[in-house]
């Protein structure tokens, strides 16, 4: 990995991580509604007939670390980026701050889920910032999914609401909770985009990111070809398995239904949304 310290300007660091503080609990809100949202959309689009065949797995915001670390990554990887100067302009580098996996029993399955998520785009007037098919083309690693990257607008109505439900939510609790309340209290209503990327995997190519999660967060430099080979091996003999499994569901007339697990807020990120496990950590 090169050194990007002379791209970086000195003050940007901090910045990031207070644009973080100030943002992160309005993206997990956002983030929530947007699930329940499109749960319900392939629940309206899909049968019941061919149940279990594709859901809605998990929701995460990234932590302010793993944000900046996926920043310097990124700058690393790609030396024609311009290193963002403010911290407003760094979703336009690393745009899985907030993600959604989507997990499909087949390669059809994936694809159709794909298809709903696009029109439900559409509909919602929700702007395509990019399509990132990796099944068709892996990546070195082996890595393999569909990746769908959305952006939303966030209006001041909505963030004063999510930003009054919380600091509700805090002094219901009671205890000791100044800090708490003085953090939701700095947490910004101006509005702004939210990119929100769905990464859609196969179950079999879910299985692969999690076999190789620990790995997976580090750069290619770091890890030992090795170990490289047989991931992309293994990968490679999955998606040959996700092939031969079109078999099993030719027949089938009806598409699959959604099943919508866990709450609408299943939100997590050290103690508040996800852990990133399975989710594409690049």
């Amino acid at each position: 990995m090169t050194d990007d310290s002379e791209r970086i300007p000195a003050h940007l660091e901090a910045e990031v991580r207070d644009w973080h503080m100030s943002h992160a609990g309005a993206w997990a809100a956002a983030l929530g509604r947007f699930k329940g949202e499109l749960a319900d959309e392939f629940f309206a689009r899909l049968s019941e007939q061919s149940q279990r065949r594709v859901w809605i797995d998990k929701t995460r915001v990234k932590t302010a670390n793993s944000t900046w670390n996926k920043l310097l990554l990124k700058l690393a990887q790609h030396p024609e980026f311009a290193a963002p100067t403010n911290a407003e302009d760094l979703s336009a580098i690393v745009q899985d701050i907030c993600a959604l996996r989507v997990l499909a029993y087949s390669l059809e399955n994936q694809r159709r889920a794909e298809k709903i998520i696009l029109n439900f785009a559409a509909q919602h007037n929700l702007r395509v910032a990019g399509i990132d098919d990796y099944v068709t083309h892996p990546k070195p690693s082996g890595y393999r999914a569909v990746h769908v990257t959305l952006v939303q607008q966030l209006d001041a109505a909505f963030l004063a609401s999510q930003r009054e439900q919380r600091l509700r939510h805090i002094l219901e609790r009671g205890g000791d909770n100044g800090a708490a309340l003085r953090q939701v209290e700095a947490e910004s209503i101006e509005p702004h985009e939210l990119h929100l990327e769905i990464q859609i995997h196969t179950l079999l190519q879910h299985a692969w990111c999690e076999i190789t999660h620990d790995e997976g967060y580090k750069s290619a430099t770091d890890w030992p070809s090795l170990s490289h080979d047989t991931s992309s091996r293994m990968a490679a003999l999955l998606h040959e398995a996700d092939q031969l499994a079109r078999g099993l569901y030719a027949d089938s007339p009806t598409e699959p239904h959604v099943v919508h697990r866990g709450t609408p807020l299943d939100l997590f990120t050290e103690g508040l949304y996800a852990p990133e496990g399975g989710l594409d950590p690049s």
